[in-house]
């Protein structure tokens, strides 16, 4: 969180399971980049980014559920 510029920092081949919030959170961040992570079975968004330049890629997020729903 306002971080400010990372060019050279990555969120990089991660895995995410079973969250029960936002698996990653980059806000007021610039340049940053986030490739190749998995995420799966969040409450809410798998992935928000606030910021400026930032990349997202290559990422694979499956069952992003929304609060108050029930997932059987």
């Amino acid at each position: 969180m306002d971080a400010g510029n990372l060019k050279s920092s990555y969120i990089r081949g991660n895995s995410f399971h079973d969250g029960f919030n936002t698996a990653i959170g980059v806000f007021g961040t610039n340049e940053l980049t986030v490739v190749d992570n998995v995420i799966h079975h969040t409450v809410g968004s798998s992935v928000r980014v606030w910021g400026s330049n930032n990349k997202v890629l290559h990422n694979l997020a499956v069952l992003s559920v929304s609060p108050g729903i029930t997932v059987m």
